[in-house]
């Protein structure tokens, strides 16, 4: 006859066979949760792409429409200040609640945030919001504030998640719906607690990007600073 198992034997092998399926559904829940992630970065980096591409034509119409040659003279205006009053114009007028948009598919957008070492080039929405930001990026400071604009995005390839590359001198680029360029110069990078909200908006940056590191525990941020404008 073979040997009976003790109960303390029979309880380590429930035990054993317990830890092996929670061990097996944590591993498909995480899998779940990584294709998941996969299928909304997609959805996200195509629909972006679309946008960003219907916004630049809806732009080329609104220059081509009007006679009175707008962006021109935007540039003009806020070039006839010093560069420390206009960059704290442009401070002003791109975290303006009632800037210019442009609606794309239900969406306010103030215009596209260029970045060309990372071949960029991203819809920004007027307000954010969580679902907002799954389509695109969004303006995170629009209160008129002297701080400077405020760009959040997810960390999606395709959106935000290489800005830690970005070296300091690099060129980041921001078109309204008018046309008008303005140029950033990345100044400094740092990484922010979630709850440092008042630190995200509250610097002296006249551009700042940001977006979650991964698993969110952080927030990886590149200041920026002014360095002109001009009409496309």
């Amino acid at each position: 006859m073979g040997r009976h198992e003790s109960p303390e034997e029979t309880e380590v092998k429930i035990r054993g066979i317990i830890l092996m399926s929670i061990g097996g559904i944590l591993i498909l829940t995480s899998l779940g949760l990584i294709l998941n992630h996969l299928y909304e970065e997609n959805i996200a980096n195509r629909e972006a792409e679309i946008i960003c591409s219907k916004l630049i034509v809806q732009i080329e119409k609104e220059k081509d429409s009007n006679s009175t040659g707008t962006s021109e003279q935007l540039v003009s205006d806020e070039k006839a200040a010093g560069i420390p009053d206009e960059s704290q114009m442009i401070r002003s007028k791109l975290t303006d609640a009632n800037i210019d948009t442009i609606d794309i598919d239900g969406l306010d957008y103030i215009g596209y945030v260029s970045i060309p070492d990372l071949d960029l080039d991203l819809p920004v929405v007027s307000k954010w919001s969580y679902d907002a930001l799954k389509v695109s990026p969004a303006r995170y400071s629009d209160d008129g504030s002297s701080y400077g604009l405020v760009i959040a995005a997810h960390n999606f390839a395709r959106h935000f998640g290489k800005i830690y590359s970005l070296p300091e001198g690099a060129v980041v680029y921001f078109t309204d719906v008018h046309g008008v360029v303005y140029s950033f110069e990345v100044v400094k990078q740092e990484v922010l607690n979630p709850e440092d909200i008042t630190k995200m908006t509250t610097e002296p940056y006249d551009l700042t990007l940001f977006t979650c590191t991964p698993g969110g525990v952080s927030r990886v941020t590149v200041r920026c600073t002014y360095a002109g404008s001009r009409a496309e």
